[in-house]
């Protein structure tokens, strides 16, 4: 073998090295010395040949990368809810209809909607603390009095000490109201904040789902397109087989060449198999996410929509996230409802002040 140093490729070759880097089966071309091993090729030619051939072979059975961050398997962002009929016909989804139908089914986006419900509720509770507690009370009691509890000195007078017993009937209606209290102004104030958090989740969890669904709304593009690579592979080898054995009944070729063709033939069809596999699996995990009715068929197309893609700087684009990305506005109603917390932990050892008024009519029974 010929190892040929980095220092001497030439740039161009560098460029398509970075291109290489990109394919985890090209990682057997690289050297930890930083040399490129080509065994047995000693022409400049000859070597160019050889890598440019690893690439297009790598390109047509790599897998599909695509920019959606990783999700595990048991997140509920995988999951949907099942709704609707299964039908007998094949529904025909596109990548629209896929992405509407994970908005509207996905489990991790229905969780989202309960911990907005939870958090409003979570602000409406903490909004009563400072609102006007208006509540009516009707009692009717039957009791004894002891006159001498209340220091007056009955005894001496020969008077019973114990009066009773006597009803009293009482009705009236209460009226309280917080005129200030900081712990609670600064309770309000973090769930409010919590409340927006809480919304903007939902917005970046809405972008996350439709992000998913597109990816795997390819990923099953992508195991369609490998199926029929196969397919056209299969039927490559399956004619090669059989001229091989035509050629050796006319007594041109050798039996080895027709167990050669044979052994292709099995490796192919192998592939054929484990590629119609990935693109069955690759659909249920889209139909699971996107709540299909079990056991529901589908096809997928391959049109999509034309897209304008905006002219915009970095620095814009940055000023942009920074102003419109809900996760990151997210995680900063977070940082202002825990220091709201804190003022309210705090506000606790300041005096609050609370008014309370009654009407009503008492009188014996």
């Amino acid at each position: 073998g010929t190892c040929v140093p980095a220092n001497s490729i030439s740039r161009s070759v560098v460029r398509l090295h970075a291109v290489l880097m990109r394919y985890d089966d090209l990682f057997v071309l690289l050297a930890r010395t930083g040399t490129v091993m080509l065994l047995g090729l000693r022409s400049p030619r000859l070597r160019w040949a050889t890598v440019v051939a690893c690439l297009v072979a790598t390109s047509t059975s790599a897998q599909v990368r695509t920019a959606a961050p990783a999700v595990g398997e048991d997140s509920p962002l995988r999951g949907g809810v099942p709704t609707g009929d299964r039908t007998s016909t094949p529904l025909a989804l596109s990548i629209g209809d896929v992405i509407d139908r994970a908005l509207r089914n996905n489990l991790g986006i229905l969780m989202s909607d309960v911990a907005v419900e939870q958090a409003v509720g979570d602000r409406r509770v903490a909004t009563s603390d400072l609102l006007p507690h208006l509540f009516a009370r009707v009692a009717d009691t039957r009791q004894m009095t002891n006159l001498e509890a209340f220091g007056l000195p009955v005894a001496r007078t020969g008077l019973p000490s114990v009066v009773g017993p006597f009803s009293i009937f009482d009705a009236r209606v209460h009226l309280l109201q917080t005129v200030f209290d900081r712990s609670a102004l600064n309770d309000r104030r973090a769930e409010q904040h919590n409340e927006r958090a809480a919304r903007f989740a939902n917005r970046s969890r809405r972008d996350l789902v439709a992000l998913l669904a597109a990816d795997l709304y390819l990923q099953a593009l992508a195991a369609d397109a490998r199926v029929g690579s196969a397919k056209a592979a299969t039927a490559t080898a399956r004619a090669l087989y059989d001229q091989a054995l035509d050629l050796k009944s006319s007594g041109i070729i050798a039996g080895i060449d027709v167990l050669r063709a044979q052994a292709r033939l099995s490796g192919e069809s192998t592939r054929l198999t484990n590629a119609e596999h990935e693109s069955e699996k690759a659909k249920l995990q889209l139909a699971r996410m996107i709540g299909l009715p079990l056991g529901q068929t589908f096809t997928i197309s391959e049109a999509f929509p034309d897209v304008a893609v905006p002219e915009i700087s970095f620095e814009q684009a940055l000023e942009r996230a920074y102003q419109e990305r809900p996760d990151y506005k997210s995680a900063r109603e977070r940082i202002l409802a825990a220091e709201s917390r804190r003022a309210a932990v705090a506000g606790e050892l300041m005096p609050a002040v609370h008014a309370s008024a009654d009407y009503g009519k008492i009188r014996l029974s």
